[in-house]
């Protein structure tokens, strides 16, 4: 009997060891699988600091305190663990450059008129029930305008920038394309692919889901033909749906009114020096009034300078 009892708790006590080794040993995978990250973070870091040294007039200092100072801005760019530390590094290190030759943090909104302000097309709005922060596109406001091309672009990206940094972490913010009545006349696939290109390799892992609002079934054979040239990873973060999905994602007290939402923030907000589209038309970019006219006839309807709320800064 005393043997039994001996032999009892010895099997006890080896269940028990058996049992601390099985969780033992997934606890140090996980620390060695941390060090191992950390460890890429820091050579990474290190290969940006020495070319950062070398060519400072290539990079913005702010560029360069992100990279050093968090570790997302080095993640951000990292596939996984497995990819070589210069690969990634030169993810980085193109970014950084472009930030700087791109003048992102430079963009001047006074270089667009204050009626492309006023129909409000691209909309940094409240967050959504999650706390990530929201970026409306409204498709029907958009037309293809080559004057203006460029500040546009230059516009969108000042746009992503600043959501984006609103909560620097992963896939932490949402954008939403509203096609609600959008037609042809609204395409533009050049501009499409700059969005999601910019996405994709300037602000990698900052998006949580690109949701499609009320697409048009006429519009179905352009979405299908952008879906397929858009990468695999940039196709997996896109939705379609309605009002209903659109709730559930984003909280219909968080969405404005012109989808429905019943939140009341104004997202009319012009730069108040913002100058009117003849004056900045003639000045600028050298157009006679009746060429203005021509561009602006599109989007009269849309403009309400009633409800509209001057601001100092975007």
């Amino acid at each position: 009997m005393e043997c039994e009892t001996i032999n009892h708790l010895n099997n006890n006590l080896i269940s028990d060891v058996d049992k601390a080794t099985l969780h033992a040993e997934p606890q140090s995978e996980l620390e060695a699988l941390a060090q191992k990250r950390r460890n890429k973070i820091n050579s990474i870091r290190n290969l940006f600091i020495n070319d950062y040294e070398q060519n400072k007039d290539l990079y913005e200092e702010e560029d360069y305190q992100r990279v050093v100072q968090k570790d997302f801005w080095v993640t951000r760019y990292m596939a996984n663990l497995d990819e070589s530390n210069e690969e990634i590094f030169g993810r980085i290190r193109d970014t950084m450059r472009w930030r700087k030759s791109y003048g992102v943090k430079d963009f001047d909104p006074l270089s667009l008129p204050k009626e492309f302000f006023q129909i409000a097309a691209l909309i940094p709005y409240v967050p959504d029930r999650q706390g990530r922060p929201t970026l409306y596109i409204r498709g029907k406001m958009h037309r293809k305008v080559d004057k203006i091309e460029d500040r546009v672009k230059r516009y969108l990206v000042d746009v992503i920038n600043r959501v984006d940094a609103m909560k620097e972490a992963h896939e932490s913010w949402i954008l939403i394309i509203d096609a609600t009545d959008a037609s042809f006349l609204n395409t533009d696939l050049d501009m499409i692919m700059f969005l999601f290109s910019t996405l994709r390799n300037r602000y990698p892992q900052g998006v949580f889901q690109a949701f499609i609002f009320g697409l048009p079934w006429i519009l179905g054979a352009f979405a299908n033909m952008v879906l397929a040239v858009l990468p695999s990873d940039s196709v997996g973060k896109i939705k379609f749906g309605g009002k209903k999905e659109l709730f559930e994602l984003i909280g219909e007290e968080n969405v404005p009114d012109f989808m429905g939402g019943s939140c009341k923030i104004n997202y009319h907000r012009v730069p108040r020096k913002a100058l009117p589209c003849y004056e900045l038309g003639e000045k600028e970019l050298g157009l006679n009034r009746a060429e203005i006219d021509k561009l602006l006839k599109p989007f009269r309807q849309f403009i309400n300078p009633e409800l509209c709320q001057e601001v100092d800064t975007l």
